[in-house]
């Protein structure tokens, strides 16, 4: 969730948070989410070509389509840390 908003903006995608289920149409790209303490659904389009979603939890069934996935490896580079945390040790002191 807190991943979707900054990612959004690096690849200025739409985002559909907290849905409900997975879209309801490809073209428009429509998808559906509890709005009003969940108490009222609304459908939503999102019309940017690149999209990011985050589905609530339970809310799709797993479904058996018949294939089998590949798996494969590939390095990443990451480049230099924005953060680098330094080890100074602990410090006692005694009160008294």
């Amino acid at each position: 969730k807190a991943l979707a908003s900054r990612l959004s903006v690096r690849l200025q995608a739409a985002v559909g948070s907290g849905l409900i289920g997975l879209p309801e149409s490809a073209e428009p790209f429509i998808v559906r989410k509890k709005i009003f303490s969940g108490k009222a659904f609304t459908s939503l389009e999102l019309k940017s070509e690149v999209k990011i979603l985050t589905l609530m939890q339970n809310s799709f069934e797993l479904c058996d389509v018949g294939v089998t996935p590949t798996i494969q490896s590939f390095n990443i580079q990451a480049g230099d840390p924005k953060v680098i945390v330094k080890d100074e040790g602990l410090k006692h002191y005694s009160y008294g």
